[in-house]
C-alpha cells in the first residue's frame, strides 16, 4: 500500500520549520561543560567558557578557585575577546562597581618589572593599561565602571567588590545541554518524516 500523499505545501512547511529548529538550536544551543554553572554568567564564546564569578579573593586564591574546576584566570589576547568581555559586563549589573581579576601579573625580566599572562606568553595591548605604573606584587583585574580598562592591584589584596573571571576549555564551540539535543533529533525526525512522506 502506497504511503498517504500530503499536500507539497505541508510537508514543505514542514522541512522549512524543522531546519530552522536545527540550526537554531546549533547556533544558540551551546553551553559551558557540564559541571559548570548553565545561566548567564557562564557564556561560550569562539569555543572557550568564560565565567564570571563574584567572591572576595586575591589573585592567587581566584586562580586556584579557577584550576579546581579544570580552567585558569582569563587571558586576554585578542581585542575581539577584550570587546565579548567588556560587553557581558555592560550586561550583568552585579559586575558594575567590581573589579574582576584577569590572568595577568608584574614579572621580574632580569632587572626590569613587565606584565605577563600566568600561562607565559607576552602581554599585548598596554592601551587598555588604566596606569602604565608597574610594581612588583601587583595583578591586573578589569573594571566596568573604569572603561572595561585594566587596574593593577596588590596581588594579595581583598576587597569586598572583588570578582575573577574563569576561562575554560569547552571543546568544539561548547557542549550541548541535554535539552539542545532532544530539541535537535526531533527536529532530524521532522525533517526525516516529512523527506520520506514526499
Amino acid at each position: 500500500m502506497s504511503s498517504p500523499k500530503i499536500p507539497f505545501d505541508i510537508r514543505k512547511y514542514f522541512i522549512f520549520i524543522s531546519l530552522i529548529v536545527f540550526v537554531t538550536e546549533v547556533t544558540l544551543g551551546q553551553n559551558c561543560r557540564s559541571g559548570l554553572p548553565q545561566d548567564d554568567t557562564h557564556t561560550v564564546y569562539k569555543g572557550k567558557c568564560y565565567g564570571f564569578n563574584t567572591g572576595s579573593k586575591n589573585w592567587t586564591a581566584a586562580q586556584a578557585t579557577c584550576k579546581k574546576q579544570n580552567g585558569e584566570l582569563v587571558e586576554i589576547y585578542t581585542e575581539g575577546l577584550q570587546t565579548y568581555l567588556a560587553g557581558r559586563l555592560q550586561k550583568m549589573r552585579q559586575f558594575d562597581k567590581s573589579g574582576l581579576w584577569i590572568g595577568s601579573h608584574a614579572k621580574r625580566n632580569g632587572s626590569n618589572l613587565k606584565w605577563l599572562w600566568a600561562s607565559g606568553p607576552g602581554f599585548k595591548y598596554d592601551g587598555l593599561l588604566y596606569r602604565r605604573h608597574i610594581q612588583a606584587g601587583q595583578c591586573l583585574m578589569i573594571r566596568a565602571d573604569m572603561e572595561n580598562k585594566w587596574v593593577s592591584r596588590g596581588c594579595v589584596e581583598v576587597q569586598w567588590w572583588f570578582g575573577f573571571i574563569c576561562q575554560y576549555s569547552s571543546g568544539s564551540g561548547g557542549d550541548l545541554s541535554a535539552g539542545t539535543r532532544q530539541t535537535m533529533l526531533l527536529s532530524l525526525v521532522m525533517f526525516v518524516t516529512a523527506w520520506l512522506l514526499h
